[in-house]
């Protein structure tokens, strides 16, 4: 069984709106309302989790989210189901990982066995954003009847492009920082991407690594070199990010 064509519009709509989020988090509770009405869920929640020292350090839910959270507890750690989904991600890579296909629907609907009853809820589903780091940052879905092959093979779809929108946005994290170092003024004549690219070569990368980090070809990487050099007046990379250092100093 595939998706169909009305399931595909809808994942290729997701990731439009996905794409023009630019903020320091790679999801917006608006933006998971609109994921969780396309896999038909009750609830989308974006983590990042230290999970050997068991420290929660972002947690976005959709805006629409009902379900409580009264964060998490130390035994969740060693739990039964943490421990299972734990080894099950092992196996699976990024996923996506169903809580389905690690314990019965029996198991699952006992009491106490994941706190469901608090948010009516029996099935969910991970996919790994930074597969580098196991579990240390995915995207949940959880919805009161068992997820079927639908929303498997949706957000084995997504999942790629998911882990891209996550390493951009943490992109733009490390560059805002090295931005407040750069004349605001000078910054403001190039474009968004441009001050991204330029940010990376301040870091240190080379072309090929920056194409990497921004999921783009290494031409274009070249390209907003280019385009930018003309606006600080220099020709060179290394000139471009001196350039901006001597304006702000």
């Amino acid at each position: 069984m595939g998706l169909g064509m009305r399931d595909l519009r809808g994942v290729l709509g997701f990731l439009e709106d996905a794409q023009s989020v630019d903020g320091p988090s790679p999801f917006t509770p608006d933006l998971l309302d609109n994921f969780a009405e396309l896999v038909r869920c009750e609830e989308a929640t974006f983590f990042e989790t230290d999970y050997r020292s068991g420290v929660m350090h972002e947690r976005m839910p959709r805006a629409a989210s009902t379900a409580p959270f009264d964060g998490v507890s130390d035994d969740h750690w060693s739990s039964e189901r943490f421990v299972g989904l734990m080894q099950r991600k092992l196996a699976s890579g990024p996923g996506p990982v169903l809580l389905s296909d690690v314990f019965s629907l029996r198991l699952r609907a006992r009491p106490g066995f994941g706190n469901f009853e608090a948010c009516g809820t029996l099935d969910e589903i991970h996919i790994d954003l930074d597969p580098s780091r196991p579990w240390k940052a995915h995207l949940m879905v959880l919805s009161s009847r068992d997820f079927r092959e639908r929303e498997r093979l949706m957000l084995q779809l997504v999942q790629p492009h998911l882990a891209g929108f996550y390493r951009n946005a943490r992109v733009r994290q490390r560059l805002s920082k090295i931005s407040a170092a750069f004349d605001q003024d000078a910054l403001l004549a190039l474009t968004p991407r441009e001050r991204e690219v330029l940010g990376l070569v301040a870091e240190g990368l080379t072309n090929a690594q920056i194409a990497r980090q921004l999921w783009v070809a290494e031409s274009t990487v070249a390209k907003h070199l280019e385009q930018a050099y003309p606006k600080l007046g220099v020709h060179s990379r290394t000139a471009a990010v001196a350039r901006l250092r001597t304006l702000s100093g």
